[in-house]
């Protein structure tokens, strides 16, 4: 996972070739940064099992990935969805 601040505040997911380190695929999801102190994230790693990719964003962005082709099963907008209110830290383990 990684952040990019311009042209606008975004997070990435991305995957790549374990044997070539080529790109598969990626996905981009707005992320402002609006209540967090740190802006160096996001600080979790993206965790793997049975084929599929789980990441957490710093503000909460929480989404499952099809290893094979990033097609995304099911995300939750962990703020929006269930009211968590984000640390100025934002949210830092991994899922």
């Amino acid at each position: 996972m990684d952040r990019i601040t311009k042209p606008k505040q975004v997070e990435r997911v991305l995957c790549f070739s374990e044997k070539r380190g080529k790109l598969i695929w990626s996905h981009t999801y707005d992320c402002p940064y609006r209540t967090v102190s740190y802006t160096a994230g996001p600080p979790t790693s993206v965790q793997i099992h049975d084929g599929v990719a789980y990441s957490l964003g710093m503000m909460g962005h929480l989404f499952a990935f099809k290893t094979l082709d990033g097609r995304v099963p099911w995300s939750h907008d962990l703020h929006t969805d269930y009211e968590i209110d984000i640390p100025e830290w934002g949210i830092s383990a991994a899922p």
